[in-house]
């Protein structure tokens, strides 16, 4: 939970003259902390003999933006800490900084830089604190929304990506990202569109690799009686340095729904071409489905499903993985939360079948 505030005593007030005019920019502050520890029962993600232990992390943020007439400045920090005793201890900052300026109406050019932490391994648990890497990323965007007519809006988009990746893997990654989308409403429950976009990256680790990717899908917007989906389909080629020419299909869909004021159901499925940070490239075949239930005003639970399947080009690697999450959210007073977590995690590839068991407790404090 974030939430926005801005706070009245402590904002800062820039106070510019211009004759008789007075104006002020306030300094928007989000402070949150959180704190959580657990038990995990293959810290290291072994397919053979399991080692657990009691892992806890800790992450205080503090986010500044400065709301302007024509231009938006965030900075987002954090700092996650993780430790187990098997393992040692993983850290790192995690900063980003934002600007965005509107040059004109409907034209957004923005440039971000990002410190963070990211996994490296696709078809992992995220929560694990193995199979990490640092980076440092920078991205100059650009993104144009322009209606061609009452009922049929365009969206342009182009991203330059630069990327540092240190610790093992120790390699650079420059990318050409471009799409645009092209959306018919016909009627106030259903709208068309088509997406096309465009990636160009080069990823150099000893040796430059190079790789560009072409897909297009034409897909559907839906709201009725509370259900949303959107639900495209189309295909996709690229053409790798290292694997060559490969063509496959894009299926894209997701539905949400809420059955009652308290019960909500959300479902995904995804099969696509993909790229992970080393620059391999895989076929994704993945699922997601669950549902949230509101017990009363501060208790909140859930149940999420997932599983996956993955194929590497180029390599003898195969890797199939399906998972459940269970948690439940306590609301102990205004802006402050106990939560707690169950996770199951069942995978398996060519080195062996990995099931991991992790429980997690984690208190959340904000301002408000």
């Amino acid at each position: 939970m974030r939430v926005r505030v801005l706070l009245a005593l402590a904002s800062l007030q820039i106070f510019l003259f211009t004759g008789n005019t007075l104006a002020y920019v306030p300094i928007e502050i989000l402070p949150e902390l959180t704190v959580g520890g657990g038990y995990d029962d293959n810290i290291l993600l072994s397919t053979g003999e399991r080692e657990g232990g009691f892992v806890w992390r800790a992450v205080p943020r503090l986010s500044l933006s400065y709301p302007l007439k024509r231009m938006d400045i965030t900075l987002d920090q954090s700092y996650y800490y993780y430790y187990n005793g098997k393992e040692g201890e993983k850290q790192s900052y995690q900063v980003q900084s934002k600007v965005g300026i509107y040059v004109i109406k409907d034209l957004l050019i923005s440039v971000t830089d990002r410190y963070l932490l990211i996994p490296v391994e696709v078809g992992r648990p995220a929560y694990s604190p193995v199979n990490l890497t640092r980076a440092n990323e920078l991205v100059l965007g650009a993104l144009f929304d322009y209606d061609l007519s009452p009922t049929t809006s365009s969206q342009w988009k182009y991203d330059f990506v630069r990327a540092d990746f240190y610790d093992e893997l120790r390699a650079a990654y420059y990318a050409h990202k471009a799409s645009l989308r092209l959306v018919q409403e016909v009627t106030e429950i259903l709208s068309l569109y088509l997406d096309y976009s465009y990636l160009d990256q080069i990823y150099t680790l000893g040796k430059t690799l190079s790789l560009v990717m072409h897909q297009g899908a034409a897909g559907l917007l839906l709201v009725f009686h509370g259900l949303t989906g959107d639900m495209s389909f189309g295909g996709q080629s690229l053409e790798s340095s290292e694997t060559g020419r490969g063509d496959g299909t894009f299926i894209k869909v997701d539905l949400r729904y809420p059955v009652s004021e308290r019960l909500e159901a959300k479902a995904t499925y995804t099969y696509a071409m993909s790229v992970d940070v080393t620059g391999r490239t895989f076929n994704a075949n993945s699922g997601q489905g669950g549902i949230t239930y509101l017990m009363s005003p501060r208790v909140q639970t859930s149940l999420q499903c997932a599983w996956g399947s993955y194929s590497f080009h180029g390599l003898p690697l195969n890797r199939e993985f399906w998972g459940v999450q269970a948690g439940a959210q306590y609301e102990i007073i205004a802006d402050t939360s106990l939560s707690f977590t169950y996770d199951h995690f069942d995978g398996r590839d060519d080195e062996g079948n990995m099931i991991d068991n992790r429980y997690f407790l984690e208190l959340r404090w904000t301002v408000q």
